[in-house]
């Protein structure tokens, strides 16, 4: 564990942006690939896993990046306040833009050609995120806590999204349920 350390620490001090993009978009992978294996007994969508890959190496690895410098110069002095803010605001408009931008992508990839992209990211923004802030509450608070008050700035983007590999298999499962049009 330790060299992985060392390597890593190396990589984030010469390329910050870039390994924690890159970290990103390989967990964001793996979790999807963890929910294909769970929901089908196999990862037969590589498309969907790409998908994944895309946003976390696109999206937010490089805004997890710019975010935790922001919480951290808010200088809110305690975790727990940290947490609060990140887990009212932060979390809210990254859990949003996710569903946003996975809908979006999945018209572009054909799934449905009846559908605009606007509208199908629009429509999973609306159904998935009360329910996905659910489940956020349940698991984010803590860890988050834990990353503001224990893990120095720089690794937390590594932190969160190696929690989140468990987690991106649960935003896969909900960001591909189908819209229920009824």
């Amino acid at each position: 564990m330790k060299r992985f350390l060392n390597w890593y620490s190396n990589l984030i001090s010469r390329y910050p942006l870039l390994s924690k993009s890159v970290t990103t978009g390989a967990l964001f992978a793996a979790g999807d690939g963890l929910c294909q294996l769970i929901e089908d007994g196999s990862i037969n969508s590589s498309e969907r896993m790409l998908r994944m890959c895309a946003v976390g190496a696109l999206w937010t690895g490089p805004v997890l990046h710019f975010y935790f410098k922001f919480l951290s110069s808010l200088k809110l002095k305690s975790a727990l306040k940290t947490m609060l803010v990140d887990q009212t605001l932060g979390a809210t408009v990254l859990t949003a833009t996710f569903f946003f931008i996975m809908g979006f992508l999945e018209v572009l990839g054909g799934s449905d050609e009846l559908t605009s992209p606007m509208t199908n990211g629009i429509d999973k923004v609306t159904s998935q995120l009360v329910p996905t802030m659910i489940a956020n509450w349940y698991v984010w608070p803590f860890l988050n806590y834990i990353s503001f008050r224990f893990i120095e700035l720089e690794y937390r983007v590594l932190w969160a999204s190696a929690w989140g590999v468990l987690w991106n298999a649960y935003l896969s499962s909900r960001a591909n349920m189908q819209i229920d049009s009824a």
